[in-house]
């Protein structure tokens, strides 16, 4: 956690989109269908996602950079162990902030559905409870 608070306190220009923040603090308890926002122009929005399996701390990590018309530019994804499902989120983001570096994207906003990593980064905090 402190290495993704660090990376992303070296990123000020990154924003996390009100209508983001607002659907990942209430948890989803029915199945719903789910859309894709696109992100106003200049941003450019970074979709996290992570599975994690307990029995065998296999984790699967998935990124994918859209710009402001949907046009993907650029995506990760890849097979690791990983100790938790918070975790394999976490690695996620990672993943997003270096493809940020990488393609030198200034201007972005991150989307990921974990409600402890998200607190974790933007509040400063974790809470396992």
């Amino acid at each position: 956690m402190a290495k993704i608070r660090s990376v992303v306190s070296e990123y000020s220009c990154h924003f996390i989109s009100p209508e983001v923040s607002s659907t990942l603090l209430v948890p989803q308890v029915d199945v719903v269908a789910a859309t894709w926002c696109a992100p106003t122009y200049p941003l450019v929005k970074i979709n996290c996602d992570g599975a994690w399996d307990v029995g065998s701390n296999k984790a699967g990590i998935g990124v994918i950079v859209r710009d402001s018309m949907g046009v993907v530019i650029n995506g990760s994804m890849k097979s690791c162990l990983s100790s938790s499902a918070l975790h394999s989120e976490a690695s996620t983001v990672l993943e997003g902030l270096v493809l940020t570096r990488t393609l030198d994207l200034h201007h972005v906003c991150f989307e990921l559905d974990s409600e402890p990593l998200f607190n974790a980064v933007t509040k400063n905090s974790l809470n396992f409870c």
